[in-house]
């Protein structure tokens, strides 16, 4: 058992075979020179020369017959390990590039999803159709190099230019935008309008459609992509390149990822544009319909007042005359009874032109209207109508902004009187900072909201109509038996 475990831990059964077969043969070498020690004897030991000569002559004997065995146990597998970490390098060097281009096509997709979403991104925050397509063509020429890019959209039966970019120069989106032509006069972009498909030509100059009428300065490597917003196509945009052959399919496919985003976009850009400009539109009309009120208004006023009022008077002076100078009491008696009624009819002809347009905001403005109008109406109603201004001493407000807040007040206290049942209101009207603010506030019994959503039953449709025109905000609360509170603000520059 002792011999086994010292077998087990001797160095030389650990050994590889080159080792043991060096081991042998230096063995052997020993034992020859051993041999031959001996085999002289003790007399031929002495002649040192001879021994040396005849031990290397053994000793080269020895090398040459144990050369092949050496060069079959040692140094083939030397040169077969050498050969094996040389096919190792190779092979190591072929995988490392192999990753090495994996590495650069999965960044290189990075970088391509990261742009489409940038780009997408850019394009939906973007507020204005300008800005989107200055994002468009600003990224795609991150994914495709171009010498020119141009955005056309679809006009009816036309196509219009709107935006041109050109390497190494910004995006040039063109206000107004040239005239539009004829979508069919252009086969290859009709083509691409109507199929919803991209197309690129390697060189337009040998194009069976274009090649006769291109320049030589003009771009040979052109692609179309067509921009198709739910089912529609609404338009395109172009890229070119001064070399033929410049665009490959693969330039073809990155230029379609930014296709559908951009058409959703720009799409609703215009759509918002063209909303914005119908309530633009709405809000003139709305302008000129509130003016040509104030207008009849003032010509109501004025006819009340000028010519109504002066047939009245001529109507009493004659019913006066005609009660002194009758001698008939009955006559006397109807006379100044119908003098009393026209004096009646005279004092609500005031009172309604003065509702139509108050003499007051037409001379004083508006801090004295507000304050005629608390005092006509609590003295009219008996219900305490408190007016205060801050910051509004000096020059008066545009006409129009006077006209308008007088008029929501007007609207605003009447409903407290009318249908709240309050028994007190406050107006107060705050002036700063270029802006001017009305609140109009009420202890009374407060409505519902949601009870006169869509309806016009407290003039808020009106009022909303004003402020909007003013460009300002209207905000009115209120709960059930809590009061109303109505707040206006809005620019003092109307």
């Amino acid at each position: 058992m002792s011999s086994v475990q010292s077998a087990r831990t001797s160095p030389w059964a650990t050994a590889t075979p080159q080792f043991s077969a060096i081991r042998v043969l230096a063995i052997t070498a020993v034992s020859i020179v051993l041999s031959e020690i001996i085999a002289m004897g003790t007399l031929r030991l002495m002649d040192l020369s001879s021994y040396v000569t005849e031990t290397l002559v053994d000793v080269s004997i020895m090398i040459a017959l144990c050369f092949p065995v050496l060069y079959a146990l040692t140094f083939r597998p030397l040169a077969n390990l050498a050969e094996a970490c040389v096919r190792a390098r190779r092979e190591l060097m072929a995988s490392n590039a192999e990753l090495e281009a994996t590495n650069r096509a999965e960044r290189s997709a990075r970088d391509t999803a990261e742009t489409i979403r940038s780009a997408a991104v850019a394009m939906t925050q973007a507020r204005d159709l300008e800005a989107r397509v200055v994002a468009l063509l600003e990224h795609v020429g991150n994914l495709v190099s171009f010498d020119r890019a141009r955005v056309m959209l679809v006009d009816g039966t036309h196509l219009r230019t709107i935006a041109v970019a050109r390497r190494r120069h910004s995006v040039q989106f063109l206000r107004p935008a040239p005239p539009p032509f004829e979508r069919d006069g252009n086969p290859v972009l009709r083509d691409v309008l109507n199929r919803g498909e991209s197309l690129a030509i390697s060189d337009t100059h040998v194009h069976p459609v274009w090649g006769p009428k291109m320049q030589p300065r003009f771009e040979h490597s052109w692609m179309g992509v067509p921009l198709v917003a739910r089912g529609r196509t609404i338009g395109l945009y172009t890229l070119s390149r001064a070399e033929p052959g410049a665009f490959a399919q693969e330039h073809l496919r990155l230029a379609e990822a930014l296709a559908a985003p951009a058409a959703v976009a720009i799409e609703n850009a215009a759509l918002l544009e063209q909303l914005m400009a119908e309530r633009e539109r709405l809000q003139t009309l709305s302008r000129k319909l509130v003016d040509l009120q104030e207008n009849e208004r003032r010509a109501i006023a004025r006819e009340l007042h000028d010519e109504t009022g002066q047939t009245l008077t001529s109507l009493k002076i004659g019913l006066r005359l005609l009660e002194q100078g009758s001698t008939d009491a009955r006559i006397s008696s109807k006379a100044a009874e119908l003098r009393r009624v026209a004096d009646d009819v005279q004092a609500g002809l005031h009172r309604l032109a003065a509702n139509l347009r108050p003499p007051t905001l037409e001379h004083g403005g508006l801090v004295a209207a507000l304050g005629q109008l608390g005092d006509d109406l609590s003295t009219s109603s008996g219900v305490k109508i408190d007016v205060e201004t801050v910051g509004c001493k000096g020059s008066r407000l545009p006409w129009r902004v006077e006209t308008d807040l007088f008029r929501i007040a007007q609207e605003a206290v009447t409903n407290a009187l009318r249908h709240a049942q309050a028994d007190e209101v406050s107006v107060v009207l705050d002036r700063r900072e270029g802006r001017v603010r009305l609140m109009v506030e009420d202890d009374g019994c407060g409505f519902d909201l949601d009870s006169v959503v869509g309806t016009d039953r407290l003039g808020l449709v009106g009022m909303r109509e004003r402020v909007e025109i003013l460009g300002g905000t209207l905000v009115v609360e209120s709960n059930v038996g809590s009061g109303t509170t109505v707040v206006v603000e809005a620019p003092i520059g109307g």
